[in-house]
């Protein structure tokens, strides 16, 4: 598994300076739809994670 995972919603150019950053590193990209994001799976992961 790469070091980072650059999870984004696919809206033009909110994501383009950081995937132009990581270019050289190890990345993973996961684009979230919005249907997705309703799901709740994706909420509970990322949501966690940052709580700590």
């Amino acid at each position: 598994m790469p070091p980072y995972t650059v999870v984004y919603f696919p809206v033009r150019g909110r994501c383009a300076a950081l995937r132009m950053l990581l270019a050289e590193a190890d990345t993973e990209e996961e684009v979230v739809t919005v249907e997705t994001w309703q799901e709740g799976s994706l909420q509970l992961r990322y949501v966690a994670a940052a709580q700590g």
